[in-house]
C-alpha cells in the first residue's frame, strides 16, 4: 500500500514537471515551493525506499557498522522483484529525466540549487540504479554548467563519497562510449562536467571551421583529378597492349 501511494505521489509530480517544462508557459507557473517539495520527495524515497532496496550497503536506517565491508555486504545484494518498487524507481528516473531543463527556463536560488545537486551526485555511488546515473547524470552536468558556485559543492561530493563507488563487475563500468569501450560512470560525471565548461575562443572556433571547410574543399577537388588520371593511366596500358602487324 505505501508504494502505491508513493507511485501516486510521484505521478503527480511527473504531471507537474511536465506542465512546468511545457513551451510558452507563464512565468507565475514556474513556483519555487513545488520544485523543491518534488526534490524532496523525491530525495525522501530514494534514501528511505529505492536505495536500501538496490544496494544492501544503504540498507541499515542507522547507517550502523556491523563489521562488514562495503564489498562483502554488495555481494549479497539481489535485484529487487517488487513491481510496485521498481514501477516508483522507473517514475523516479522519469521525473530526473525532467530536470535539466528547469535548470534554464530561470534561475533557482541557492538553496533550492544546492539540494537539486546533492540528489544528483548521490546515485553515482549506489548499485544497479543505471539508469537513475545517466538521468542524474544530465542534472548535475546542467548544474555545473548554469551554476558556477556550485561547482566546488559538486566536485567536493563527488571526491569525498569514491569510497561507495560500486565495485560489482556488473555496476564497475557501465558507461559505454561511442568506440564501444566501458568507463565508470562516475569517470563520465567528471569528464562531461569539464567539458561543459569549456569554451573554445572565437577566433580559434573561427580557424578551426575554415581548415575543416579547406580541407573538405581540397578533398572535393583532389577526387575528379585522381578519377581523370586513372583514365589517363588505363588508355595507355590499352595502348602498349595494341599487338604490331
Amino acid at each position: 500500500k505505501q508504494w502505491y501511494q508513493r507511485r501516486v505521489a510521484i505521478t503527480a509530480g511527473i504531471a507537474s514537471f511536465h506542465i512546468l517544462t511545457s513551451p510558452d508557459m507563464p512565468k507565475a507557473v514556474y513556483l519555487e515551493d513545488v520544485i523543491e517539495r518534488t526534490v524532496m520527495f523525491i530525495k525522501f524515497h530514494l534514501t528511505n525506499g529505492v536505495y536500501p532496496a538496490y544496494d544492501p550497503v544503504y540498507a541499515d536506517p542507522k547507517g550502523k557498522d556491523d563489521g562488514q565491508s562495503v564489498k562483502s555486504k554488495r555481494k549479497k545484494s539481489v535485484m529487487p522483484t517488487n513491481k510496485l518498487l521498481v514501477s516508483v524507481y522507473n517514475r523516479i528516473v522519469e521525473l530526473m529525466e525532467l530536470m535539466p531543463p528547469l535548470l534554464t527556463l530561470q534561475t533557482l536560488p541557492d538553496t533550492l540549487v544546492l539540494q537539486i545537486s546533492t540528489l544528483s551526485v548521490s546515485p553515482f555511488f549506489v548499485e544497479n540504479v543505471g539508469t537513475l546515473q545517466l538521468a542524474a547524470l544530465s542534472v548535475c552536468r546542467g548544474i555545473f554548467c548554469q551554476y558556477e558556485k556550485h561547482r566546488q559543492i559538486i566536485l567536493d561530493d563527488i571526491f569525498s563519497s569514491l569510497a561507495r563507488l560500486p565495485s560489482s563487475k556488473r555496476n564497475f563500468r557501465s558507461y559505454t562510449l561511442s568506440n564501444g569501450e566501458s568507463i565508470q560512470m562516475v569517470t563520465a560525471l567528471v569528464l562531461q562536467l569539464i567539458q561543459c565548461i569549456i569554451k573554445v575562443p572565437e577566433a580559434e572556433e573561427k580557424k578551426l571551421k575554415e581548415k575543416a571547410a579547406t580541407e573538405e574543399k581540397d578533398q572535393e577537388e583532389e577526387s575528379p583529378k585522381r578519377k581523370h588520371k586513372k583514365k589517363e593511366k588505363s588508355t595507355d596500358c590499352d595502348s602498349a597492349l595494341i599487338p604490331l602487324l
